[in-house]
């Protein structure tokens, strides 16, 4: 029972003190000291508990503008702070390295696997690159680095050079070097030995002085995106004609080709994974393969092989 609770029964009771008269007051002295106590005690304690309870609210409140105060210097400084830029995936646009370049593999329809292949984009932010150095995988090109001259190659982009060494590749990463502007350049690389190209098959020739036509085939290679036909003499490697063809062609002709009689020449086509007149991409591996036919010129439509 509560203090209120008692007190209003002890008011009753000395109520119906009082009514009963001389027995109210024979005892109505001894229980109103009782009473007056009791209810002392209780607006006492209403009183302490009033106070804590204010105090207590006060404090709450304090610690509330604190708090609220301590969340206004954060959303002011929030606000106040520069936004970092956002970063967005990207999606159609690349990091393009400041040196580009390509490797691959160099099948020979005859040899095998006989060199490494290189596709190389001469200009540069920074000025047109004259050389690369690269260096491959332990043991490749008998671990010396293969010096690649890049200059202007007839039919091929303006801004783009092929090279090859007769050096088989190892599959593993390559590194290259290079300088512009006075800025040192360098990419990475890698190249798979079993990423191979499929090698053209020359079907058929018609050698004359004044129009020759070469034809050629490549079986089950989806791949080729151009080729280079060339006829050269044997072992200058003097060039008569070149040509550097889009993927889709399968035969060239060349006019006024200056043949010697007697004379021994080669017919070669080489297929590339990449459009060497216009490379749009340099990403995965520049492979190329090739074909060849020896013969020793007799005279018009007539030739012996060698």
């Amino acid at each position: 029972m509560g203090i209120a609770q008692k007190t209003i029964l002890l008011l009753l009771l000395l109520a119906a003190i009082v009514v009963a008269g001389e027995y109210g007051r024979r005892f109505a002295p001894k229980v109103k000291p009782i009473l007056q106590e009791k209810i002392s005690k209780f607006y006492g304690k209403t009183s302490e508990s009033a106070k804590r309870y204010k105090e207590q609210t006060a404090a709450a409140i304090d610690t509330s503008i604190e708090n609220a105060k301590k969340q206004v210097k954060t959303i002011k400084l929030f606000l106040a702070r520069k936004p970092k830029p956002t970063r967005t995936k990207r999606t159609d646009k690349r990091i393009v390295p400041e040196l580009q370049i390509a490797g691959g593999t160099y099948y020979d329809m005859r040899q095998g696997l006989v060199g490494t292949s290189f596709l190389i984009k001469r200009t540069t932010p920074f000025g047109t690159i004259t050389f690369v150095n690269i260096h491959g995988p332990p043991g490749w090109n008998g671990s010396k680095p293969f010096v690649a001259k890049l200059y202007q190659q007839q039919g091929i982009s303006k801004d783009f050079t092929v090279h090859w060494v007769f050096t088989p590749p190892i599959t593993g990463k390559y590194k290259a070097y290079a300088s512009a502007g006075g800025k040192k350049l360098e990419a990475v690389f890698y190249i798979d030995t079993r990423s191979r190209m499929r090698a053209p098959q020359i079907v058929g020739q018609k050698l004359k002085r004044a129009r020759t036509i070469i034809e050629w085939l490549i079986l089950l290679e989806p791949n080729e995106r151009s080729f280079l036909v060339k006829i050269e003499a044997y072992p200058s490697n003097r060039i008569l004609k070149y040509a550097v063809l889009p993927g889709n062609r399968r035969s060239v002709a060349f006019e006024n080709v200056p043949f010697v009689t007697g004379t021994k020449y080669r017919s070669m086509v080489f297929a590339f994974s990449k459009d060497v007149r216009s490379p749009t991409e340099m990403t995965g591996p520049f492979n190329m393969s090739a074909y060849t036919i020896p013969y020793i010129f007799i005279r018009d439509e007539y030739a012996t092989p060698w």
